[in-house]
């Protein structure tokens, strides 16, 4: 009965009674149901009892999602060095024959950062037929690599006025919040999902394009610095104009792009004009708009 596993999970937790800790250890190791043995692994988590000796032996669990759980159990320990064989056998589970443990392993490894162990095993997840693991890898990978190009907290462009500043660190807050997910924080895009922000030529288009590009959105192949993409960009039309205002501006005018502020008067001018189109732009259509 999930009710009552959840419910007794949760009430010895909250009771935080050390009678417990031996016991939950016994389950997780040993009850024949695997759900048992996850409830075990995740009260021991909640009562911050959980150690390594109990996780290497749940990393060998024979049922994946336990294996799974206890990967992204173990993500505290995978940067401490007093529990390098806890790490070396995540490691080890990016091989593993289950979708669901090479899922959680890519995820857990992006909390590493920019170690070389990690991004090698990464790199390896990327490249796996599974759809769902290699974007796990992928994100995971974008997130945690070394970046070849530092975000600049202040624009490096033309000179903003008091006014265009704020409405620069206004856009900083919009970006991590509604763009953040896809273009990543450095601007570099993600491979697959993503193109690049930082050096492309689309963020310093006229505002004309790059309005009706945040309103409606782009499908089908598009080329960026020179390199094809095949993408749908979902519409942000959804946004009110300040918003894309701001957001535009922010790109505009970080990590060295030095573009023209947009003004919320102009997406709300384009706005009008383009009110009865529902379809998403194509690359060879904005092309077209001056």
């Amino acid at each position: 009965n999930g009710w009552r596993r959840d419910t007794a999970q949760r009430l010895l937790i909250e009771r935080n009674d050390a009678a417990s800790i031996a016991p939950l250890i016994g389950m997780s190791l040993k009850h024949t149901n695997p759900l048992a043995r996850l409830h075990a692994l995740w009260t021991l988590e909640g009562l911050k009892q959980i150690d390594a000796a109990t996780l290497m032996a749940a990393l060998d669990d024979k049922h994946p999602k336990v294996r799974a759980a206890a990967v992204r159990l173990s993500e505290p320990m995978l940067k401490s060095a007093e529990t390098a064989r806890v790490r070396q056998k995540v490691l080890a589970l990016a091989n593993d024959p289950a979708a669901d443990v090479q899922i959680q392993v890519a995820l857990s490894l992006g909390t590493v950062g920019a170690e070389d162990a990690a991004q090698a095993a990464l790199v390896t997840l990327a490249q796996s037929p599974l759809a769902l693991v290699k974007g796990a890898a992928q994100f995971a990978h974008a997130a945690s690599a070394p970046k070849t190009v530092a975000a600049n907290p202040k624009p490096t462009g033309p000179k903003l006025s008091a006014a265009q500043m704020k409405q620069f660190e206004i856009g900083k807050a919009n970006y991590e919040m509604f763009c953040l997910p896809c273009h990543q924080p450095h601007g570099l895009g993600q491979e697959g999902l993503a193109p690049p922000l930082v050096g492309s030529e689309w963020v310093g288009w006229s505002e004309a394009r790059v309005i009706r590009l945040v309103l409606h959105g782009l499908r089908g192949p598009i080329k960026v610095k020179g390199q094809p993409f095949e993408m749908d960009m979902p519409a942000l039309g959804v946004l009110d104009d300040e918003q894309i205002a701001t957001v535009l501006t922010y790109i505009r005018n970080e990590w060295g792009h030095a573009y023209p502020s947009v003004s919320t008067n102009a997406v709300k001018r384009v706005r009008d004009q383009t009110a009865d189109r529902a379809d998403s732009w194509t690359q060879e259509e904005l092309l077209k708009i001056k």
